[in-house]
């Protein structure tokens, strides 16, 4: 019989005896808006709604992904699946924003910013190891 001595040398964000981190598979599903406001001035016509989300993970790694842009209402229905993959997320930003177009500027923020932090380990999260053998 072969036996192998493994020691760990974990890598940030990995804790315990044999360096273990927990991930998860991230997925948000946007639903739809009400009553957004209009954010292009008057006379300038509806917004153009769409939502980005931000994920960050445990290795100040960020992804972002956004819906479809709705035209010209203030009543959005995405009804969308936004899917982030595996990682250790620990926290997720979530901005409805109003399309301006290329020539229009920088798009604009139609509510504030929210911002969500996960504090433990979510529903469906597996374990992920790294060692070094010594």
């Amino acid at each position: 019989d072969q036996v192998s001595d493994f020691t760990c040398i974990c890598k940030r964000g990995f804790t315990g005896e044999r360096c273990e981190r927990a991930i998860g598979l991230l997925q948000v599903y946007v639903k739809r808006g009400y009553n957004l406001p209009d954010s292009d001035g008057f006379g300038a016509g509806r917004s153009d709604p769409y939502v980005r989300v931000t994920g960050y993970d445990e290795d100040r790694k960020t992804m972002s992904l956004r819906t479809s842009e709705k035209s010209g209402t203030h009543y959005p229905v995405w009804n969308q699946n936004l899917f982030f993959g595996y990682r250790s997320w620990k926290s997720i930003k979530i901005e409805v924003m109003d399309a301006d177009g290329f020539f229009n500027g920088k798009d604009d923020s139609l509510l504030p910013i929210g911002i969500f932090t996960f504090s433990a380990p979510f529903s469906g999260s597996r374990v992920h190891r790294i060692c070094n053998s010594s």
